[in-house]
C-alpha cells in the first residue's frame, strides 16, 4: 500500500516544484523591469498615453452619437417602432397594427418604455383655401400623419414657429416650408385628399393652428401632423395604426426589446433600420476610430520591440550564466514574456487610472460647445453639453491587442536567445 502511494507523492511533489518555479520566476520577471526604471516607465507611460487617446476618444465619439441617436429617436422615429410584419418594406395603407388602442396601453405599462406614441401615416394631396381671394391654392403632396397629442413626442412640439400643437380633432401643424408653399399660416383651412384602406376617396378640413421648423428640409417641407381619431375616421382604419413610436432610456436594450415586440402580425422595428443615415455614419465612425487604434498599436508595438531589442543584448552575459547555471532557453524566454506582460500590465493600469476618472467625472458635468455652437445644436435638436460615455467594447478589445502584441514584441528578440552559445555570451562581457 506504501509502494502505490510513492508515486502519487512523487507526482504531487513535482506538481508543488513547478508551481514554485512559476511563481519565482513571475517574481524575477517583475523585479528585472525595474533594473532600469527610467526604461520601464517610458515603456509603461507610451502604452498608458495610447491607451489613453483611445478610450478618451472613443468615449467622446459615444457619447456624440449616443446623443445624437436619442435626440433623433425622440423627435420622431423613436427608438424602436412596432409596425405591420409588412410595413417596413411594403408601406400599404392596409399593413397596419390592428387593435392599437389595447396594444398602446398595454406599452405604457412597460417600464422598459419612457414614451409611446401611435401613429398613421398617408400620402395625400394638401390644398388650401384662401378666404380671403376665394382661389385654391395649387395642390401638393404631403405626408399626413395622424398622431395622438397626449402621447406625442415632446421635441416636435417645441419646434413650433408659429401658433401652437394640435389640441383636437379638426385641426392641423404644418411643417413651415409646406405651409409657405401653399400660401396658409395660422388660421387658414386646408383640404386633404387621399385613398382610404379600402381603395376609396379620403377626405378632411382641417384648420392650421400652428407651424413647426425643425431646421430639417425633409420635415420641414412635407409633413403635416393631424389628430389620430380624425385622420382613422378619414382613412378608414377604425382602430389600427400604421407604427407605434416607442422611446426608451437604455439604449442598450434596443434591439433585446424588439425581439419582445415581434410575433406573426407585428414586428419589432429598431432604430438602425428606421434611421439607416444615421446608423451608417456611426459605422464608418467607428472605423475610422479603429484604424487610429492599429495606427496607435504598431508604434506601441516598435516601441516594445525596441526596447527588448535592448534588453536582450544588455543582458547577453546575464543569460549565458543562467544557460551555465541550467537554465533552458525557453525558461529564459519565459521570464522574458513575463517581463512583457508586467510592462503591459502596468500601462495598461496607468490608463485606466487616469482615464477612468477623467470620463467619469465628464460624464456627469458634460463639455459644453460653447455659444458659437449654441445654434447649431439647437438646429439639430441635440444638448448644448456633450456627456461623454465610456466605451467599454473598445476598452477591453484594446487591452487584448496589447497584451497580446507586447508578447509578440517580446518573443521576436527572445528567439536568438535559443542559438546564444554560453561560452559567447560570456565573453561578450568583456
Amino acid at each position: 500500500m506504501s509502494d502505490a502511494a510513492l508515486p502519487l507523492e512523487a507526482v504531487a511533489g513535482a506538481a508543488q516544484t513547478r508551481t514554485k518555479s512559476r511563481a519565482s520566476i513571475a517574481a524575477v520577471a517583475w523585479r528585472n523591469l525595474w533594473r532600469n526604471k527610467r526604461r520601464t516607465w517610458l515603456m509603461a507611460g507610451g502604452i498608458g498615453f495610447a491607451g489613453l487617446l483611445v478610450t478618451v476618444m472613443n468615449s467622446m465619439q459615444v457619447g456624440v452619437f449616443e446623443m445624437t441617436i436619442d435626440a433623433a429617436a425622440r423627435f420622431f422615429s423613436g427608438h424602436v417602432q412596432v409596425q405591420h410584419s409588412d410595413y417596413l418594406d411594403d408601406p400599404r395603407p392596409n399593413h397596419a397594427v390592428r387593435n392599437a388602442a389595447a396594444m398602446v396601453e398595454a406599452l405604457e405599462r412597460r417600464d422598459e418604455f419612457d414614451g409611446v406614441a401611435p401613429r398613421a401615416l398617408a400620402f395625400a394631396l394638401l390644398s388650401a383655401v384662401n378666404d380671403a381671394s376665394g382661389a385654391d391654392s395649387p395642390a401638393l403632396g404631403g405626408l399626413v400623419v395622424g398622431v395622438d397629442p397626449r402621447r406625442e413626442f415632446a421635441a416636435i412640439r417645441e419646434q413650433t414657429a408659429t401658433g401652437r400643437y394640435l389640441a383636437a380633432p379638426g385641426e392641423a401643424y404644418v411643417g413651415a416650408v409646406l405651409a409657405q408653399n401653399l400660401a396658409v399660416q395660422v388660421g387658414d383651412t386646408l383640404a386633404v385628399l387621399g385613398n382610404s384602406e379600402g381603395g376609396g376617396v379620403a377626405a378632411m378640413v382641417v384648420t392650421v393652428v400652428g407651424t413647426f421648423s425643425t431646421g430639417q428640409v425633409d420635415y420641414d417641407r412635407s409633413q403635416i401632423h393631424v389628430h389620430l381619431a380624425e385622420f382613422q375616421e378619414a382613412f378608414g382604419l377604425e382602430d389600427a395604426v400604421h407604427a407605434i413610436a416607442l422611446t426608451m432610456p437604455d439604449q442598450a436594450a434596443v434591439e433585446r426589446t424588439a425581439a419582445t415586440l415581434t410575433d406573426g402580425a407585428t414586428a419589432g422595428v429598431v432604430w438602425q433600420r428606421l434611421l439607416p443615415e444615421l446608423h451608417q455614419l456611426a459605422e464608418l465612425k467607428y472605423q475610422s476610430t479603429y484604424m487610429i487604434i492599429a495606427l496607435l498599436l504598431v508604434l506601441v508595438t516598435f516601441s516594445i520591440v525596441n526596447a527588448f531589442l535592448m534588453t536582450v543584448f544588455e543582458r547577453t552575459p546575464e543569460f549565458g550564466v543562467l544557460k551555465a547555471l541550467g537554465m533552458t532557453p525557453g525558461a529564459i524566454m519565459a521570464m522574458l514574456s513575463l517581463e512583457a506582460l508586467w510592462m503591459a500590465l502596468l500601462g495598461l493600469a496607468v490608463t485606466f487610472a487616469v482615464s477612468g476618472p477623467l470620463i467619469g467625472v465628464l460624464s456627469v458635468t458634460g463639455i459644453s460647445f460653447g455659444d458659437s455652437y449654441a445654434q447649431m445644436t439647437q438646429q439639430l435638436m441635440v444638448p448644448d453639453r456633450l456627456h461623454p460615455a465610456f466605451g467599454y467594447r473598445v476598452a477591453v478589445e484594446f487591452s487584448v491587442a496589447i497584451l497580446v502584441l507586447t508578447q509578440l514584441a517580446a518573443a521576436l528578440p527572445a528567439l536568438r536567445l535559443r542559438r546564444l552559445r554560453v561560452v559567447d555570451a560570456l565573453r561578450s562581457q568583456d
